[in-house]
C-alpha cells in the first residue's frame, strides 16, 4: 500500500487525502528523482529515523510563501527552486502543520515519479 516500509501507527490516523497545490523545494530546475527522497532514505546510518513516522515523508508547503519562509529558517535546506504540484487523493496521505504550512506526506507504492511533474518551477532568488 506504501512507498516505503513503514513503522507502525505510520502514518497517523489523523493524516488524510486531499486534493491541493503544493510546493516542493528542489535543488535543480528539473526535478530528479533525488530530490524526492526522504530522510530515511538519505540517512540510512541513522537509526532514530527508522522509527520516526515523518522521516519517511516527503514535505512540501501549501504556498510558494510558506516554502520560501522554510529555507530563510533552516541552514539544512539548500534548494534553488520552488516546484508547484497538483497533489490529488490518489497519490497518498499528508498531514498539515497549520502554523507553518508544512505538508508531510506518506505516498501510496502506485505513486510515480515519472508521472507527478510540476505545474511550474520557480527560481528562488540568491539573497537569501
Amino acid at each position: 500500500m506504501w512507498k516505503d516500509e513503514l513503522p507502525k501507527n505510520c502514518p497517523p490516523k489523523k493524516a488524510f487525502e486531499k486534493e491541493t497545490e503544493v510546493y516542493r523545494i528542489l535543488s535543480e530546475e528539473t526535478p530528479s528523482v533525488e530530490d524526492f527522497r526522504n530522510y530515511c532514505y538519505l540517512n540510512p546510518e541513522n537509526e532514530r529515523y527508522k522509527e520516526l513516522c515523518k522521516a519517511y515523508a516527503l514535505s512540501f508547503f501549501n504556498s510558494k510563501e510558506n516554502a520560501l519562509n522554510a529555507i530563510q529558517r533552516s541552514s539544512n535546506l539548500q534548494g534553488k527552486f520552488i516546484g508547484e504540484y497538483k497533489l490529488n487523493k490518489s497519490h497518498g496521505v499528508c498531514e498539515l502543520n497549520s502554523r507553518n504550512g508544512h505538508y508531510s506526506v506518506w505516498f501510496y507504492d502506485s505513486w510515480k515519479f515519472e508521472d507527478f511533474s510540476p505545474t511550474q518551477v520557480i527560481k528562488i532568488d540568491g539573497d537569501r
